[in-house]
């Protein structure tokens, strides 16, 4: 839609297409078939590398993706000593 070049940074959150295509079955109960469709009317992850200035990956656990937001907020300047 554009909205990201009137931001002063994009952050992006990715994962695997195999990963998220599970993500999308669970979540959503969609079958294989359904939840490929869903992904097909998306932009691959180049698109969203391409438009941001920080890439979190969320391909691990939850607190593999804790670690790197904490890191991209630190940098960025919005973790407080005490931190989220």
């Amino acid at each position: 839609s554009g909205a990201d070049s009137r931001c002063g940074f994009v952050i992006s959150v990715i994962a695997s297409a195999e990963l998220r295509l599970k993500r999308i079955m669970i979540r959503d109960g969609l079958t294989r078939e359904d939840a490929l469709l869903r992904m097909g009317a998306q932009h691959d992850d180049d698109f969203y590398v391409s438009r941001s200035r920080y890439i979190l990956r969320n391909e691990g656990s939850e607190y593999a993706l804790a670690a790197q937001t904490r890191a991209i907020l630190d940098e960025i300047g919005l973790l407080g000593e005490a931190g989220p």
